[in-house]
C-alpha cells in the first residue's frame, strides 16, 4: 500500500520525527521530497502501518489530493538518479 502526505516546509521535520519514532511506521519505507513548498512523505508498506501514520499525523499533514502525480514525480527522480549513478559507475 501506498500513501503521500502532503505537509508544509515548516512541519517538515515534526513529521520526520513522528514518523521515525514510531515502531511500526518506522520501519516501512519513506520517501521525502520537496515540491511547490511543501514537503511529500510517500510511504510505501503494510495497511496497518499506513493507517498508524494517518493517525499520527492527523494534525499536521494531509493527504495529498494529487497522490498519483507525485507518487509518479518521486519514481522518475529516483530512476534518474539511478541511470546518473549508473553512468558514473560505467
Amino acid at each position: 500500500m501506498q500513501r503521500v502526505f502532503e505537509v508544509s516546509k515548516e512541519n517538515k521535520n515534526k513529521v520526520e520525527n513522528i514518523l521515525k519514532k514510531d515502531d511500526l511506521v518506522s520501519r516501512q519505507s519513506i520517501t521525502m521530497r520537496i515540491f511547490d513548498d511543501n514537503a511529500y512523505f510517500l510511504i510505501e508498506g503494510e495497511e496497518e502501518a499506513i493507517k498508524r501514520a494517518e493517525e499520527l499525523l492527523k494534525d499536521l499533514a494531509k493527504i495529498a489530493k494529487n497522490e498519483q502525480e507525485i507518487i509518479k514525480k518521486i519514481k522518475e527522480e529516483e530512476e534518474q538518479a539511478l541511470v546518473g549513478f549508473g553512468s558514473i559507475l560505467g
